[in-house]
């Protein structure tokens, strides 16, 4: 299995650079950005953030009015502020990763796509080759689902341990698991185009 990676300068939603960036041949079969929590009226805007950082402040401050002793008030507090700042943090890491990633499946390859500076900018694609062989693993959860089909070594503690690769949070994987499939078939008949040649 290849993996490959390059940056270059384009929108996540530009098709023409896209398609400046595809091989001969290459089709684009999906893509996505990784699904934002379920949450009843979620968008990305400040508003939703500043939001979700002040419920740990609100509710530290009516643990401190309602509970008289002080060392109740200190322990509920603290312990209410790191379960909702930790909630809080959860929700910002889902909205950045759906501003700043995306997710593509073409006829030839996985990719993923991170801006770190947002929708527009310097885009760096990791990219691997997908073949009949690879192996294509469904993680579902309560809301969403990841995808694995590649892996990689990471430093971890003074050793190396491997770490799946995929993409994570998607809210309809059936649709992205039948074009990675698709993408399968594909090169399976090239494959065996490939070999009657050489018959």
């Amino acid at each position: 299995m290849t993996q490959s990676g390059h940056i270059t300068r384009l929108t996540l939603e530009d098709p023409d650079a896209w398609a400046a960036l595809l091989d001969p041949g290459e089709d684009i079969l999906w893509q996505g950005r990784p699904a934002l929590p379920r949450l009843p009226g979620l968008n990305r805007s400040i508003w939703t953030v500043v939001g979700v950082l002040s419920l740990p402040l609100a509710l530290i401050i009516a643990i401190f009015a309602l509970v008289p002793d002080a060392t109740t008030r200190g322990v509920l507090g603290a312990g209410s502020g790191v379960a909702l700042g930790l909630a809080g943090w959860w929700v910002i890491r889902a909205i950045r990763m759906n501003r700043t990633m995306l997710y593509t499946v073409t006829t030839h390859r996985a990719i993923i796509s991170r801006a770190p500076l947002g929708g527009t900018g310097w885009v760096n694609s990791d990219s691997w080759d997908i073949t009949s062989d690879m192996p294509l693993h469904l993680i579902e959860g309560p809301d969403v689902a990841a995808i694995h089909f590649a892996s990689r070594e990471v430093w971890d503690g003074g050793h190396m341990r491997s770490e799946p690769v995929g993409f994570l949070r998607l809210a309809d994987p059936t649709t992205v698991l039948a074009a990675l499939r698709q993408a399968q078939s594909l090169d399976r008949v090239r494959r065996d185009a490939v070999e009657c040649q050489h018959i």
